[in-house]
């Protein structure tokens, strides 16, 4: 596919997904259908970061940041498991549906249930398909829980004790580096939280 279509694509993908409500996997067919070819992901969630920089920052980052209060309480709760925010909302380029999710590993789910349980939570189990890249990635999922904290949706990928975390990539323009980060622990995520807590901060500082 030509650099250009390329871009074409996955800007046609970002803004069916931040705008018109569709879901990545609609947005991509619709994409391919257009283009010939689907789009890159990384190139639509830098696409979607960049459409929300332009049109509506503030807003998003008040989203992203209600989504990463609501996984950290989570995370505070398997404080012992050392779980991970990975996905769009770590990104930054999570939509308002946009559940946040957070990976444990552990030796099975009902060491996360006890402490969930124990921590005042409410998990139900999540047998519906939701492929996020964690969930197409290598690493096999033990089990998915779903958790409302306030308003706001946790998913909650329990894997093995030796499951693969998503890889950190190069920051784009519109990212602050930990965004970049693949997974974070809840030390990292207070950071994040403190240091994009300033709307409109260059977020690349």
């Amino acid at each position: 596919m030509k650099s250009r279509t390329a871009r074409e694509s996955a800007a046609l993908a970002a803004r069916l997904i931040a705008v018109e409500g569709y879901t990545w996997r609609a947005a991509f067919a619709e994409a391919r259908r257009i283009f010939g070819e689907p789009p890159q992901e990384n190139a639509v969630a830098r696409e979607i970061r960049r459409w929300f920089a332009l049109f509506d920052p503030q807003a998003h980052e008040a989203q992203l940041r209600r989504k990463r209060i609501a996984a950290l309480r989570v995370m505070e709760a398997l404080a012992e498991l050392d779980p991970k925010l990975v996905g769009v909302v770590l990104g930054g380029h999570a939509v308002e549906r946009s559940p946040a999710e957070v990976a444990v590993r552990a030796e099975s789910e009902k060491e996360v249930l006890f402490r969930l349980f124990d921590a005042g939570f409410a998990p139900e189990d999540f047998s519906e398909n939701y492929p996020t890249a964690l969930a197409r990635g290598p690493a096999k999922v033990l089990a998915t829980f779903i958790l409302q904290v306030g308003e706001e949706t946790v998913l909650l990928r329990v894997l093995p004790l030796s499951a693969p975390l998503p890889r950190a990539s190069e920051a784009d323009e519109d990212q602050h580096p930990l965004e970049a980060a693949g997974a974070v622990g809840a030390d990292e995520l207070r950071r994040l939280l403190a240091e994009t807590r300033s709307l409109g901060l260059c977020r690349k500082d």
